[in-house]
């Protein structure tokens, strides 16, 4: 799915056998947020996808079969939505109602709510520490950080 702006991410549920994750690809470069409750990172570009995967044993990641993006809401001048999926269907078993495997809250930050928090470049964010960064004059850097997640390491 694609996403316009800052979106701080959020793990909020995940009922699931296989490891999960949601992935963030930007214009300027690939983070990865581990799928576990309490994991966020956040996301400042003005367009960007998001995939959710799943670790599939002996297969790798793969994307989950079914992601359903609730309706932007808002309280308090705060927009947000849920993403809700699923990784895989069995045989002989129904499928859920409301995909569960994994759960995400996206929160909006408008041009009225700076969004205040550390702050690393998706660059800085996707090179392994002690790694020298070359900076150069391309354009803006994406600002983004992984709060407690190991969001940052590449992967696609």
């Amino acid at each position: 799915m694609f996403v316009d702006g800052a979106w701080r991410i959020t793990v909020v549920g995940k009922d699931a056998d296989f490891e999960q994750r949601a992935v963030v690809r930007t214009p300027y470069g690939v983070l990865v947020l581990a799928g576990a409750v309490g994991e966020s990172l956040v996301v400042d570009a003005d367009t960007w996808e998001l995939r959710l995967e799943h670790l599939w044993p002996g297969r790798g990641w793969r994307p989950d079969v079914e992601v359903v993006p609730g309706p932007v809401t808002g309280t308090g001048g705060r927009r947000s939505r849920e993403v809700r999926a699923t990784d895989c269907y069995w045989p002989g078993q129904p499928r859920p109602v409301l995909p569960h495997n994994l759960v995400l809250r996206l929160d909006a930050f408008g041009a009225e709510e700076p969004v205040a928090r550390p702050v690393r470049t998706v660059r800085e964010a996707i090179t392994p520490a002690g790694t020298p960064l070359i900076r150069t004059s391309s354009g803006p850097q994406v600002e983004a950080v992984d709060s407690k997640s190991t969001a940052g390491r590449a992967g696609w």
